[in-house]
């Protein structure tokens, strides 16, 4: 039978080996920690990009699509045998000539 003070010796061993795997678990918490706050800088900066990039698809502009629709505007009128309008009647404003004929 083991005596009082090789039951203690055991007992203190196993003690300092528990604490030695909790302080082995904090340092990986802490570092798991630092991964994830840099996972998450970069997860923002992910989504960031991700609306830069669905904001360019919604304006129309992705591989020489959807124009300005001045250009647009000029490049029919030109087909179909007109005179290009004016930029300014292009983007929805009206001529100072259209302006006095729709009062007339």
């Amino acid at each position: 039978m083991a005596t009082l003070k090789e039951r203690v010796d055991q007992h203190d061993r196993e003690l300092a080996a528990i604490r030695k795997l909790i302080q082995a678990g904090m340092k990986l918490l802490v570092e798991n920690e630092k991964h994830i706050r840099r996972l998450e800088a970069s997860q923002k900066e992910t989504d960031r990009q991700l609306q830069l990039f669905i904001a360019s698809l919604n304006r129309g502009n992705g591989n020489g699509r959807g124009q300005a629709p001045s250009v647009l505007t000029a490049r029919r009128a030109t087909l179909a045998g007109a005179a290009p309008a004016p930029a300014s009647e292009a983007a929805g404003e009206p001529s100072p000539r259209s302006a006095e004929s729709a009062r007339a």
